[in-house]
């Protein structure tokens, strides 16, 4: 174990649930999306690692995209995965392009093909090629990639809700018992609410970090136009609003300061003027 412990990979970011389901896609690609549009120009790169379900192709208007973890598979097996052909299958997000998604698994059948050395390469490989790695795991810790994510990681967040089924049950059953089986300790991970102000007898930012013992990095509100957009495939849109942003930038600017580089709040109206200079340039360069 301690082998695998300095092999740590300092610019991989690890966002995984106590639940399914309650915003963890969001948190991971919110912060990915915030963190590349103030991070000066550093490349960025959104892996997901859910091996079952994946579900941010469809979140960005791609549902159904050639790319992807699927079609690294062959790669990974060979451990012959290059930064050229991992960049040949992300996705770029309009507006934002030193932002790379890389897609999951969408066939629940397959996912017990990937093995803790397949994972292994695809991370050593992502973390080479791009200076931030946001690692989106969700939920689940019966396969290779939360495992393998979670030993590897050099920051770990994790998404809960602040209701009592969420961070004390939920956290107690997959991350004090079962992630402390493979010598992840709770202390690790750092807290990121989802969906805060949704029920009026949520528990508080301070009873939680009490009964879980982790400090609380971020909060995300419950946005019902943010889920709506998820589902027409504009979650990457919805960023782009300032207030949108602004929900996310805590938990970017954490981050930040944890890998040690330089990162400003965008603001729409700066986020803009820099796209329409980047599309003037472009013009200019093809011209004859």
């Amino acid at each position: 174990m301690s082998a695998i412990r300095e092999a740590t990979y300092s610019n991989l970011v690890m966002f995984c649930g106590t639940t399914p389901n309650i915003g963890t896609t969001a948190a991971a690609f919110g912060a990915a999306f915030a963190l590349a549009a103030g991070a000066g120009g550093l490349s960025v790169a959104y892996l997901c690692l859910n091996l079952k379900s994946s579900k941010i192709g469809r979140y960005i208007g791609r549902a159904a995209p050639e790319a992807g973890l699927g079609a690294l598979r062959l790669d990974l097996k060979a451990r012959t995965l290059t930064p050229e052909r991992l960049e040949k299958h992300g996705l770029r997000v309009k507006g934002m392009p030193n932002l790379s998604v890389l897609t999951g698994n969408t066939q629940r059948a397959q996912a017990e093909l990937y093995e803790p050395e397949d994972i292994e390469h695809l991370l050593q490989t992502a973390t080479r090629t791009y200076d931030i790695c946001v690692a989106d795991c969700h939920a689940y810790w019966d396969n290779a990639a939360t495992i393998v994510t979670a030993l590897r990681a050099g920051m770990k967040l994790l998404v809960t809700m602040p209701r009592l089924d969420a961070f004390q049950d939920d956290y107690q059953a997959w991350i004090a018992e079962t992630a402390y089986l493979f010598d992840i300790a709770p202390q690790e991970f750092e807290l990121v609410l989802a969906q805060t102000g949704l029920y009026p007898d949520e528990y508080r930012l301070g009873e939680i970090e009490q009964v879980t013992r982790l400090a609380v990095a971020g909060a995300l509100p419950y946005d019902r136009h943010m889920a709506l957009e998820m589902q027409r495939g504009r979650l990457h849109e919805w960023l782009l609003q300032d207030a949108s942003l602004k929900t996310v930038e805590k938990i970017a600017r954490r981050i930040a300061d944890r890998l040690g580089v330089s990162w400003e709040p965008p603001g729409e109206k700066r986020l803009l003027a820099r796209w329409r200079l980047r599309a003037v340039k472009r013009r200019v360069e093809v011209q004859p």
